[in-house]
């Protein structure tokens, strides 16, 4: 599996609804379209970019997983050497009233890092 398009942006920066979300465009051999949403507090996403930070180094990075308010946060390293994956997890209550539901992100360092920087943007 290789991956032939990967883009990160931010669909919903949360001003008006307090939820994030954030749209992973991803496309791998043979036109396969693997493009997924995360959702999660705007509350969490300064602690979100700190640790996507952290992740960066996939294989020396021990993998992190914090409650914060309804968000049930999970990072962690995993593809290969030559393909290393920063993947996040969130699990929101099903009666939240914005976005309940199981959310996950496995991402290239690049587009970790595109992500980082444009949760850090929302705080300045």
């Amino acid at each position: 599996m290789s991956v032939v398009h990967e883009k990160v942006t931010i669909a919903d920066d949360g001003s008006a609804t307090g939820v994030v979300v954030i749209h992973l465009a991803r496309e791998i051999t043979g036109g396969v379209d693997m493009s997924t949403e995360f959702a999660c507090e705007r509350t969490n996403a300064a602690w979100l970019a700190d640790e996507l930070d952290k992740a960066l180094d996939a294989w020396g990075y021990p993998s992190t997983e914090a409650r914060h308010g309804v968000d049930q946060l999970a990072i962690f390293g995993g593809g290969t050497d030559s393909n290393p994956v920063v993947n996040v997890r969130n699990s929101r209550p099903d009666d939240v009233a914005l976005r309940p539901g199981h959310w996950t992100l496995a991402m290239s360092q690049a587009s970790t890092s595109e992500l980082r920087d444009l949760l850090r943007a929302l705080h300045n």
